[in-house]
């Protein structure tokens, strides 16, 4: 992830996840929900669920599944977003 943050406002926000999907997964939905926003706990929670919207875990044939990877994927957004904000709270939402 990575972002311009001017007086805790977002512009230029990329968001790509790794390791979740066969190659990187740009999550442009995001992208655009964050853009002219005030980063604060409760965009991070909005963009943490728009990020895992549609999200559909995948069961191997020997029967595993990465169905854990979903809230992580929700859970590593929030928590970025509100490290560029300069929040403490990671616990928000």
């Amino acid at each position: 992830m990575s972002a311009q943050v001017h007086d805790g406002v977002c512009s230029a926000a990329r968001v790509v996840l790794g390791s979740v999907a066969l190659r990187p997964w740009r999550l442009s939905a995001v992208e655009q929900l964050l853009e002219g926003q005030t980063l604060d706990a409760g965009l991070a929670a909005r963009a943490a669920e728009l990020a895992i919207t549609g999200a559909q875990a995948v069961v191997s044939e020997r029967g595993t599944s990465n169905a854990g990877k979903i809230p992580l994927v929700a859970a590593l957004v929030r928590r970025a977003l509100l490290s560029l904000s300069g929040s403490e709270q990671l616990s928000a939402g």
